[in-house]
């Protein structure tokens, strides 16, 4: 009875133990109180709240891989002329992380009659879009709102970005330090 009670206790102990804690690692999360520093002016287009970037570089958006990791800059509010993000720190207040299923439409629409199922099955998704938003503070800087991380992965194992490779993804524009 003994042996059960020391190879239980042992076994719970062992689960604790896996918490994952290195940067490459898809489990582990960016902890708020990091910070994400810009390195150079980011300019905001006129009469837009974000901007997308993708391996260093600013994208529009249609010229985006979603397949890739890419992350989107948000303001607060949208304004009539280009607005100019100086060099400052951003203290990364909370973390969120969420997968929203990507699917075909349901059914094809032909002249008002609509069709479903016809081109195969349209139940499963075709891909998990793995999201890893950080909310962002500024006392110069307000405006600053929140930085998406984003890539669309395999449905059925699909992981988080690593934060090295969101890094990676920043990377000449924004420098992700943990506290």
């Amino acid at each position: 009875m003994r042996r059960l009670w020391i190879t239980v206790l042992v076994l719970l102990l062992g689960g604790c133990a896996g918490t994952p804690t290195s940067p490459d690692s898809p489990y582990f999360t960016v902890p708020a109180g990091s910070r994400l520093i810009l390195e150079q002016p980011l300019v905001i287009p006129p009469e837009r709240v974000s901007v997308y970037i993708q391996k260093g570089e600013v994208m529009r958006y249609g010229a985006v891989n979603r397949y890739y990791p890419h992350c989107k800059l948000e303001l607060r509010e949208r304004t009539a002329q280009a607005f100019t993000l100086q060099p400052d720190t951003f203290l990364v207040t909370r973390v969120s992380r969420n997968i929203w299923m990507v699917s075909r439409p349901s059914s094809v629409r032909l002249a008002g009659a609509a069709f479903s199922g016809v081109f195969g099955d349209d139940s499963s998704p075709m891909a998990a879009e793995m999201t890893t938003e950080l909310f962002l503070g500024s006392d110069r800087q307000p405006q600053a709102y929140r930085m998406s991380c984003i890539y669309w992965d395999d449905p059925a194992f699909p992981e988080h970005l690593s934060i090295n490779e969101i890094r990676a993804t920043l990377a000449g524009l924004f420098r992700l330090e943990l506290p």
